[in-house]
């Protein structure tokens, strides 16, 4: 069948039943270019290609088949609603297009949650080939928190440079309940940033970018007792955001993750600093080796940054899970936010034993060193 007759078929099929009043057989996330508009405002763009600004016409085929009788807040809002559409490049060779299709298999395995970026749709019959993603105006994390520099550095009192620095926490929470998520599919990020964190337009923090993304088949990955590991090499990672294991043994896990999500807090509490910004890729691995740790950053309290030096801790099986890290952050948000409006958020997702958690923590962090930085690891000024 050629691809303008598979199109012809996605066109008139959307909707229709077979006469036993089952599905049709087509793919309901397959959208075709007369239902999308897509606006010169570029988004982002990056080896993939670029993400341009769209809207959507009418309402995604997939709401009716896939996300119909989930309690999405705001449902009716997502009809003729702003999008975000990711396109490959018109020279993008076969790998390139591989590893899009293997990125939107991915997003149709996921499902729907609050802190994920969700996949509107996509089209792969024809050409170009795209996916549609909900839109999130305030852009990413990074440079939601490099505006929040600006604000702190003009304001005049400790007290209004820790207000601006509040919503932090409840984005911590949020990440890790996104990254809980994955965990519970068996999806292991590879990439979690704060440049693949963006904010929606209610300031929810939801997880983006899935294109380095694996899925392990063994299910036990998710038990506190294993540490399910991939071994690959792939070329494109993100080095200074990577675990001690990652750089030396090309090994990833849900620890790996967690590694990541300590420099996420890292990232966010230093308003959008680069991590290890001073030392040698190449000379990365060795730092770490010698028990080097990003330092605490200025507006970060000494309970938080203990969570960072947990996530960083260089055995994998002593870094928390997801599910503790929700734990502790959902006891910081109660004792400390009380009145500003999360705590009936909260309470459905509070799990017991937070002390117990919290001892726990507190008994496998690693202390940095904080000496100063060893000729040998800094960048020379001529990198």
């Amino acid at each position: 069948m050629s691809w303008k007759t598979k199109l012809e078929n996605i066109r008139a099929n959307h909707h229709k039943r077979d006469e036993e009043g089952g599905d049709v057989h087509i793919d309901y996330w397959e959208l075709t270019w007369d239902k999308i508009l897509v606006k010169s405002e570029k988004l982002g763009s990056g080896a993939f290609g670029q993400v341009l600004r769209g809207k959507i016409i009418g309402k995604p085929p997939c709401f009716e088949n896939f996300y119909e009788n989930l309690q999405i807040r705001n449902l009716s809002q997502m009809e003729n609603s702003d999008v975000a559409i990711k396109m490959l490049p018109k020279y993008a060779d076969d790998a390139a297009k591989k590893e899009f299709m293997n990125e939107i298999e991915l997003m149709k395995l996921i499902g729907y949650h609050d802190n994920i970026v969700n996949m509107l749709g996509c089209v792969t019959v024809g050409h170009p080939m795209c996916l549609v993603l909900e839109f999130c105006p305030y852009r990413d994390l990074l440079q939601y928190v490099k505006g929040r520099k600006v604000e702190v550095s003009i304001s005049k009192s400790l007290e209004e440079k820790i207000n601006h620095t509040k919503d932090f926490l409840i984005f911590a929470w949020q990440i890790a309940q996104g990254m809980k998520f994955l965990a519970s599919k068996s999806i292991i990020h590879r990439d979690l940033a704060a440049r693949n964190v963006l904010i929606d337009a209610d300031k929810n923090a939801k997880i983006s970018d899935f294109g380095l993304c694996v899925q392990t088949t063994d299910k036990s990955i998710n038990s506190p007792t294993t540490n399910n590991v991939l071994i690959s090499a792939s070329g494109r990672l993100p080095i200074k955001w990577l675990a001690i294991e990652s750089l030396k043994n090309h090994e990833f896990s849900l620890k790996s993750d967690i590694w990541a999500f300590g420099i996420v807090l890292y990232e966010m509490y230093s308003l959008g600093e680069i991590p290890f910004s001073k030392i040698e890729p190449k000379m990365l691995l060795d730092y770490l080796e010698a028990g080097n740790r990003p330092e605490k950053p200025e507006f970060c309290n000494q309970e938080t940054y203990d969570i960072m030096l947990n996530c960083w801790n260089p055995n994998p099986p002593q870094r928390p899970s997801f599910e503790e890290l929700l734990t502790i952050f959902t006891v910081f948000l109660e004792r400390s936010t009380e009145g500003y409006g999360y705590l009936p958020l909260l309470k459905s997702e509070t799990t017991p034993n937070t002390n117990e958690i919290s001892q726990k923590l507190a008994q496998n962090i690693v202390p940095a060193a904080e000496p100063p930085i060893p000729k040998k690891y800094v960048l020379s000024k001529n990198v």
